[in-house]
Protein backbone atom coordinates (compact mmCIF):
# COMPACT_ATOMS: atom_id res chain seq x y z
CA UNK A 1 0.00 0.00 0.00
CA UNK A 2 2.62 2.40 0.90
CA UNK A 3 4.79 2.32 -2.54
CA UNK A 4 1.27 2.65 -4.11
CA UNK A 5 0.39 5.70 -2.27
CA UNK A 6 4.10 7.21 -3.26
CA UNK A 7 3.66 6.62 -6.65
CA UNK A 8 0.39 9.11 -6.79
CA UNK A 9 2.19 11.29 -4.53
CA UNK A 10 3.51 14.47 -6.49
CA UNK A 11 6.50 14.49 -4.42
CA UNK A 12 7.33 11.18 -6.44
CA UNK A 13 7.60 13.62 -10.01
CA UNK A 14 10.90 14.95 -10.35
CA UNK A 15 12.39 11.05 -10.00
CA UNK A 16 9.71 10.07 -12.37
CA UNK A 17 10.98 13.11 -14.78
CA UNK A 18 14.54 12.03 -14.41
CA UNK A 19 14.11 8.47 -15.14
CA UNK A 20 11.98 9.18 -18.45
CA UNK A 21 14.58 11.54 -19.65
CA UNK A 22 17.20 9.00 -19.86
CA UNK A 23 18.85 7.86 -23.12
CA UNK A 24 16.90 4.73 -23.02
CA UNK A 25 14.33 5.74 -20.61
CA UNK A 26 12.13 2.96 -18.53
CA UNK A 27 9.54 5.60 -18.27
CA UNK A 28 7.61 6.88 -21.25
CA UNK A 29 8.31 10.22 -21.71
CA UNK A 30 4.39 10.78 -21.85
CA UNK A 31 4.15 10.74 -18.13
CA UNK A 32 7.26 12.92 -17.46
CA UNK A 33 4.80 15.11 -15.52
CA UNK A 34 3.66 12.56 -13.29
CA UNK A 35 1.92 12.54 -10.44
CA UNK A 36 -0.57 14.90 -11.09
CA UNK A 37 -0.97 17.52 -8.06
CA UNK A 38 -3.27 16.08 -5.79
CA UNK A 39 -6.75 17.20 -6.41
CA UNK A 40 -10.39 17.04 -4.51
CA UNK A 41 -10.99 13.39 -6.17
CA UNK A 42 -14.29 15.28 -7.47
CA UNK A 43 -13.22 18.98 -9.02
CA UNK A 44 -9.90 18.77 -10.59
CA UNK A 45 -10.52 15.85 -14.17
CA UNK A 46 -7.08 15.53 -14.46
CA UNK A 47 -5.57 14.38 -11.26
CA UNK A 48 -8.43 12.03 -9.40
CA UNK A 49 -6.36 9.28 -8.46
CA UNK A 50 -7.44 5.46 -7.44
CA UNK A 51 -5.50 2.50 -5.94
CA UNK A 52 -6.66 -1.21 -6.00
CA UNK A 53 -5.62 -3.31 -2.89
CA UNK A 54 -6.27 -6.78 -3.32
CA UNK A 55 -4.69 -8.85 -0.07
CA UNK A 56 -5.80 -11.29 2.06
CA UNK A 57 -4.96 -8.49 4.90
CA UNK A 58 -2.79 -11.09 7.09
CA UNK A 59 -0.07 -9.64 8.80
CA UNK A 60 2.46 -12.41 10.12
CA UNK A 61 5.41 -10.19 11.31
CA UNK A 62 9.08 -10.09 9.72
CA UNK A 63 12.48 -9.44 10.28
CA UNK A 64 14.01 -5.80 10.30
CA UNK A 65 17.62 -5.02 10.29
CA UNK A 66 19.00 -2.65 13.08
CA UNK A 67 20.03 0.93 11.82
CA UNK A 68 23.95 -0.05 13.18
CA UNK A 69 23.64 -2.87 10.97
CA UNK A 70 22.71 -1.93 7.43
CA UNK A 71 26.21 0.32 7.40
CA UNK A 72 29.57 0.43 8.44
CA UNK A 73 31.89 -1.89 9.57
CA UNK A 74 31.97 -5.40 10.89
CA UNK A 75 34.13 -6.85 12.98
CA UNK A 76 34.60 -9.65 10.00
CA UNK A 77 37.59 -9.43 8.38
CA UNK A 78 38.44 -11.49 5.17
CA UNK A 79 41.51 -13.03 3.70
CA UNK A 80 41.82 -12.38 0.16
CA UNK A 81 45.54 -14.52 -0.77
CA UNK A 82 44.02 -17.84 -0.48
CA UNK A 83 41.50 -17.22 -2.99
CA UNK A 84 38.65 -18.55 -0.72
CA UNK A 85 36.21 -16.76 1.25
CA UNK A 86 38.31 -17.20 4.65
CA UNK A 87 36.34 -14.72 7.09
CA UNK A 88 37.44 -14.32 10.54
CA UNK A 89 35.72 -12.34 13.64
CA UNK A 90 37.81 -10.19 15.56
CA UNK A 91 37.43 -10.20 19.37
CA UNK A 92 38.59 -6.54 21.11
CA UNK A 93 38.98 -7.87 24.54
CA UNK A 94 41.49 -11.01 23.68
CA UNK A 95 42.52 -8.93 20.77
CA UNK A 96 42.58 -12.34 18.59
CA UNK A 97 40.44 -13.45 15.88
CA UNK A 98 38.38 -16.55 15.11
CA UNK A 99 39.47 -18.91 12.34
CA UNK A 100 35.52 -19.38 11.27
CA UNK A 101 36.32 -22.30 8.87
CA UNK A 102 38.86 -23.99 11.06
CA UNK A 103 36.85 -23.17 14.28
CA UNK A 104 40.20 -21.91 16.13
CA UNK A 105 41.61 -18.53 17.73
CA UNK A 106 44.42 -17.39 15.89
CA UNK A 107 46.72 -14.30 16.71
CA UNK A 108 46.12 -12.90 12.93
CA UNK A 109 43.55 -13.75 10.00
CA UNK A 110 45.65 -15.69 7.20
CA UNK A 111 45.58 -18.99 5.26
CA UNK A 112 47.25 -22.55 5.23
CA UNK A 113 49.92 -22.33 2.52
CA UNK A 114 51.63 -25.29 1.02
CA UNK A 115 55.26 -25.56 2.18
CA UNK A 116 56.33 -28.79 1.52
CA UNK A 117 55.94 -32.35 1.46
CA UNK A 118 56.49 -35.58 3.47
CA UNK A 119 56.08 -39.12 3.49
CA UNK A 120 52.51 -40.71 4.73
CA UNK A 121 52.14 -44.53 5.43
CA UNK A 122 48.69 -46.87 5.79
CA UNK A 123 48.28 -50.25 6.65
CA UNK A 124 45.39 -52.37 4.77
CA UNK A 125 44.80 -55.68 5.35
CA UNK A 126 44.13 -58.06 1.77
CA UNK A 127 43.10 -61.64 3.09
CA UNK A 128 45.00 -62.53 5.85
CA UNK A 129 48.42 -60.77 4.98
CA UNK A 130 48.82 -56.74 5.90
CA UNK A 131 50.77 -54.22 3.27
CA UNK A 132 52.34 -50.93 3.92
CA UNK A 133 50.85 -48.41 1.54
CA UNK A 134 53.39 -44.76 1.47
CA UNK A 135 52.74 -41.63 -0.63
CA UNK A 136 53.95 -37.95 -0.63
CA UNK A 137 50.88 -35.55 0.85
CA UNK A 138 51.37 -31.70 0.95
CA UNK A 139 52.50 -30.08 4.51
CA UNK A 140 50.76 -27.03 4.94
CA UNK A 141 51.77 -23.67 7.22
CA UNK A 142 49.75 -21.39 8.84
CA UNK A 143 50.95 -18.12 6.87
CA UNK A 144 49.29 -14.73 8.39
CA UNK A 145 48.17 -12.24 6.88
CA UNK A 146 49.68 -8.51 6.28
CA UNK A 147 46.94 -6.61 7.92
CA UNK A 148 48.58 -3.02 6.16
CA UNK A 149 48.28 -4.89 3.09
CA UNK A 150 45.23 -4.22 1.77
CA UNK A 151 45.05 -6.52 -1.04
CA UNK A 152 46.11 -9.51 1.74
CA UNK A 153 43.12 -8.32 4.30
CA UNK A 154 40.20 -6.65 4.60
CA UNK A 155 37.55 -5.45 6.92
CA UNK A 156 34.37 -6.50 5.67
CA UNK A 157 31.44 -3.62 5.44
CA UNK A 158 27.77 -5.12 7.00
CA UNK A 159 26.40 -4.94 3.04
CA UNK A 160 29.64 -7.07 1.79
CA UNK A 161 29.05 -9.51 4.87
CA UNK A 162 25.40 -10.10 3.25
CA UNK A 163 26.76 -10.59 0.03
CA UNK A 164 28.42 -13.75 1.08
CA UNK A 165 26.31 -14.56 3.74
CA UNK A 166 22.87 -14.40 4.75
CA UNK A 167 21.35 -12.96 7.14
CA UNK A 168 19.74 -16.34 8.79
CA UNK A 169 23.81 -17.14 9.20
CA UNK A 170 24.92 -14.22 10.88
CA UNK A 171 21.63 -14.26 12.79
CA UNK A 172 22.26 -17.83 14.01
CA UNK A 173 26.50 -17.53 14.15
CA UNK A 174 27.01 -17.72 17.97
CA UNK A 175 30.13 -15.40 18.15
CA UNK A 176 29.48 -13.27 15.17
CA UNK A 177 25.61 -12.47 17.30
CA UNK A 178 26.67 -12.42 20.66
CA UNK A 179 30.32 -11.35 20.45
CA UNK A 180 31.49 -8.69 19.70
CA UNK A 181 28.46 -7.42 18.30
CA UNK A 182 24.78 -7.29 19.96
CA UNK A 183 21.45 -8.66 18.40
CA UNK A 184 21.39 -8.23 14.67
CA UNK A 185 17.33 -7.42 13.81
CA UNK A 186 14.28 -6.99 16.05
CA UNK A 187 10.76 -8.11 14.90
CA UNK A 188 8.47 -6.31 12.57
CA UNK A 189 4.71 -7.18 14.72
CA UNK A 190 2.22 -8.00 13.03
CA UNK A 191 0.47 -5.20 14.92
CA UNK A 192 2.77 -3.01 13.91
CA UNK A 193 1.90 -3.40 9.87
CA UNK A 194 -1.56 -3.38 10.51
CA UNK A 195 -0.87 0.18 11.88
CA UNK A 196 1.52 0.76 9.32
CA UNK A 197 -1.04 -0.55 6.78
CA UNK A 198 -3.66 2.19 8.33
CA UNK A 199 -1.26 4.96 8.20
CA UNK A 200 -0.69 4.59 4.19
CA UNK A 201 -4.71 4.30 3.85
CA UNK A 202 -5.55 7.24 5.91
CA UNK A 203 -2.66 9.57 4.23
CA UNK A 204 -4.27 8.24 0.93
CA UNK A 205 -8.12 9.18 2.00
CA UNK A 206 -6.74 12.97 3.46
CA UNK A 207 -5.52 13.41 -0.20
CA UNK A 208 -8.72 12.54 -1.90
CA UNK A 209 -7.22 9.33 -2.62
CA UNK A 210 -10.36 6.85 -3.53
CA UNK A 211 -9.37 3.42 -2.32
CA UNK A 212 -10.32 0.22 -3.30
CA UNK A 213 -9.72 -3.08 -1.27
CA UNK A 214 -10.47 -6.87 -1.90
CA UNK A 215 -10.19 -9.28 0.48
CA UNK A 216 -9.53 -12.14 -1.70
CA UNK A 217 -9.89 -15.51 0.76
CA UNK A 218 -10.07 -13.54 3.62
CA UNK A 219 -10.32 -14.73 7.36
CA UNK A 220 -12.75 -13.74 8.90
CA UNK A 221 -10.33 -11.99 11.54
CA UNK A 222 -8.92 -9.91 9.07
CA UNK A 223 -11.82 -8.12 7.00
CA UNK A 224 -11.85 -5.50 9.07
CA UNK A 225 -8.66 -4.87 8.41
CA UNK A 226 -9.63 -4.61 4.74
CA UNK A 227 -12.79 -3.00 5.00
CA UNK A 228 -11.57 -0.11 7.17
CA UNK A 229 -8.71 0.76 4.75
CA UNK A 230 -11.19 1.23 2.05
CA UNK A 231 -12.81 4.74 1.11
CA UNK A 232 -15.99 3.32 2.62
CA UNK A 233 -17.73 0.14 2.99
CA UNK A 234 -18.70 0.38 -0.28
CA UNK A 235 -15.06 0.14 -1.76
CA UNK A 236 -14.55 -2.83 -0.19
CA UNK A 237 -15.11 -6.63 -1.28
CA UNK A 238 -14.96 -9.84 0.46
CA UNK A 239 -14.46 -12.08 -2.42
CA UNK A 240 -13.80 -15.93 -2.97
CA UNK A 241 -12.13 -17.66 -6.42
CA UNK A 242 -13.44 -16.61 -9.64
CA UNK A 243 -15.92 -14.13 -7.75
CA UNK A 244 -12.83 -12.00 -8.40
CA UNK A 245 -13.31 -11.03 -11.80
CA UNK A 246 -16.49 -9.95 -10.99
CA UNK A 247 -15.01 -7.54 -8.43
CA UNK A 248 -12.75 -5.85 -10.58
CA UNK A 249 -15.37 -5.13 -13.27
CA UNK A 250 -17.41 -3.66 -10.40
CA UNK A 251 -14.46 -1.26 -9.78
CA UNK A 252 -14.14 -0.47 -13.31
CA UNK A 253 -17.56 0.49 -13.45
CA UNK A 254 -17.61 2.91 -10.64
CA UNK A 255 -14.22 4.54 -12.05
CA UNK A 256 -16.21 5.12 -15.36
CA UNK A 257 -18.95 6.90 -13.57
CA UNK A 258 -16.96 8.58 -11.70
CA UNK A 259 -14.81 10.33 -14.81
CA UNK A 260 -18.10 10.28 -16.63
CA UNK A 261 -19.42 13.04 -13.60
CA UNK A 262 -16.86 14.80 -13.49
Amino acid sequence: MKWGVALLDPAAQPAIKAISEKANPNIDPLFAERPLPFGDGINIRDSSKVIVLMTDGKHEGRPFMNADKRRGPTPVYQELTSGDDNLFIYYEDDDNFLDIDNNVRVNSPGSYQITGEEEECTWYQYRRNWYKKCEMVPTYTYVEADMDDENSIRQLTWPELFVLKTESWIDNYGPLYYEPTSGLDFGITPTTQDNNLFASCDAAKKEKILIFTIGFEVEDAYLDVMRDCASTENHFFDVDGTNISAAFAAIASQINRLRLTQ
